[in-house]
C-alpha cells in the first residue's frame, strides 16, 4: 500500500519495496517478497529507513535500534496505526514541532531502544 501511495522510487536513495505484487515492480526500485530479504540485501552498515506499511514496521521493529516518528496531534480515522512504543524498551530523545500542513500540527520525535542491562 505504501509503494501504491508513492507510486515511483523516491529519489537520490535505493528503493527496496516490501510486495507480493512483482508486477508493480518499477524502473529504480528493487522488489523482493519479505523483509528478511530486504535485509540481506543491504550492504554492511548501510543504514536503511522503513517507511511503511503497518505491518512492515510491526516486523522490523525488533531489528531497529531508533525510531524516527511523525507524530501527528490530531485524533484521524484509518485503518492503520504504528503501535504505541513500550516506554521500558524505548526512549524519546528529541522531538521538534513542525509548522502546521494542511492544518495539522505534528512533531518529530525520534526515539532510541535503551540498552539492555547485562547480569
Amino acid at each position: 500500500k505504501t509503494w501504491d501511495s508513492l507510486g515511483r522510487p523516491l529519489p537520490g536513495r535505493r528503493n527496496i519495496v516490501i510486495s507480493r505484487d512483482h508486477a508493480k515492480a518499477a524502473t529504480g526500485a528493487e522488489f523482493v517478497t519479505s523483509l528478511d530479504e530486504a535485509v540481506r540485501r543491504l550492504a554492511p552498515n548501510e543504514h536503511a529507513y522503513i517507511i511503511g506499511g503497518a505491518q512492515i514496521y510491526q516486523q522490523a521493529l525488533p531489528l531497529v535500534d531508533h525510531v524516527i516518528a511523525t507524530e501527528v496531534k490530531a485524533v484521524v480515522e484509518g485503518d492503520a496505526f504504528f503501535a504505541a512504543l513500550d516506554t521500558s524498551q524505548w526512549k524519546e530523545v528529541s522531538r521538534v514541532s513542525q509548522p502546521p500542513e494542511n492544518g495539522l500540527a505534528y512533531d518529530i520525535v525520534q526515539y532510541d531502544r535503551r540498552a539492555v542491562p547485562l547480569n
